[in-house]
């Protein structure tokens, strides 16, 4: 039998439609990832990214609340951001949301799918 467990909340973010250039190098995405961050109230740690070759970008943050992780398909102009907290963060039309105004892209191209685990 399990005892308590604490809350966590991960949550999947999809993107399409964004231009290839965006997604092909750290110092291009990193800005708006930032952003996000900050619109979220995340708290960063530390952080690393790798940018592939000939294009495409992993990032990790570590947060006070869990981490982050990016990953970028220049090719495909498609990026998802997994993120695992273990508290509440906006729920999932206001990260579509937060998402589209810093992207500057319908909401349509977004998914977001959340599965909170615990209490």
């Amino acid at each position: 039998m399990l005892g308590k467990r604490p809350r966590i909340e991960h949550t999947l973010i999809e993107v399409s439609g964004i231009e290839a250039k965006k997604l092909s190098k750290a110092k291009n995405l990193l800005p708006s990832v930032k952003e996000f961050i900050a619109k979220t109230g995340l708290h960063v740690l530390t952080q690393k990214t790798h940018d592939f070759s000939p294009a495409g970008v992993t990032m990790v943050f570590i947060l006070s609340e869990s981490h982050l992780a990016v990953h970028t398909w220049p090719e495909y102009g498609y990026f998802h951001l997994d993120l695992v907290t273990c508290s509440q963060i906006a729920d999932k039309n206001q990260l579509q949301a937060i998402v589209g105004e810093i992207f500057q892209i319908p909401i349509e191209h977004i998914t977001v799918r959340k599965v909170t685990y615990g209490n």
